[in-house]
Parts: C-alpha cells; structure tokens; sequence
C-alpha cells in the first residue's frame, strides 16, 4: 500500500448523525429555549416600555417646535383616561393627536388627571396654562417607566 492508500480499519464510514445524537442536541435545545424564553418576553415588554416614554419625549418635543414654527402658543395636553396626547395651536388647529395605546399599548400614569402644558412662541412652558407635575409615566405590560417635566417645558426620562 502506497502513501496516497490509506483504507480505514476502524470499521465502516458514517455519514450524518445517529438519532441518539440528534435526540441529545434537540433536548438540549428545548432546555435552553425554555430557560431563555420567560427573560426574553420580559426583555421585550421592558422595550415597549422604553418606546412607549420615547413616544412621550417626542410629542413633548414636538409641541415645542410646533409653537416655535407657528409662531403661536401651543398646547399639549395629556389625558390619563384616554392616554391619548393632544397638541392643539391658539388659532384651534389640531397639530398633532398621540394615542398611546395605538402606538405602544400603553397606559399614561399623571397623578391628578389631564395635564397641560403650553408652549410659548420661543418653545418655553408658559405659565400661563402650564400644570405642575414633575413625573409623567407609561406603563406596559406591568414595566413602568417615568419621565420628568422640567419647568421648560421638556419631558425627559428619569
């Protein structure tokens, strides 16, 4: 037998894989998926949460640029019964209308009911409509998450 002949004494060759092995690997796999699964739903609510008080940041923002814009007051108003986020112009134009539960499924949390706040033609708070709460927040799937309103006028997360 040259070098380039090998033949192969350890019996006959296999191709693939025995079902003992492919049982293994699937039990091993279901373990796994098992233990991964229950975190990775809770991952998931916690992000819709975090897109849910992104959501509130923007339209927050958006008020503000839309009284700079126009030239006009602006004002934002948050409804905890509706959870549903309302930006309307002094001249009564709807700007802009937010419902949370459409975009994130998302509860709004103000303590003491509606919340408005009013933007001036600079995009400050204007005191003149503007109600004090320091914490908005939003909850989904039993994630709460709160942000904070500055006297500005700015939402920011907490």
């Amino acid at each position: 037998m040259t070098g380039a002949q090998h033949e192969r004494t350890d019996g006959p060759a296999r191709d693939g894989f025995t079902i003992i092995e492919v049982i293994i690997a699937l039990v091993i796999m279901g373990v796994m998926a098992v233990v991964a699964f229950p975190s990775l739903g809770d991952a998931v609510t916690n992000r819709r949460a975090q897109n849910a008080r992104n959501d509130l940041v923007y339209v927050a923002s958006r008020a503000q640029m839309a009284a700079v814009e126009r030239g006009e007051m602006v004002r934002l108003s948050m409804d905890p019964s509706t959870d549903v986020l309302t930006i309307l112009a002094a001249s009564g134009d709807t700007v802009e209308v937010f419902d949370m539960r459409d975009q994130d499924d998302a509860d709004l949390l103000i303590e003491g009911g509606t919340l408005h706040v009013c933007y001036s033609p600079m995009g400050f708070a204007h005191p003149s409509c503007s109600d004090t709460s320091d914490s908005i927040g939003v909850a989904v799937g039993g994630h709460t998450l709160w942000s904070s309103l500055s006297a500005t006028g700015a939402v920011r997360p907490k």
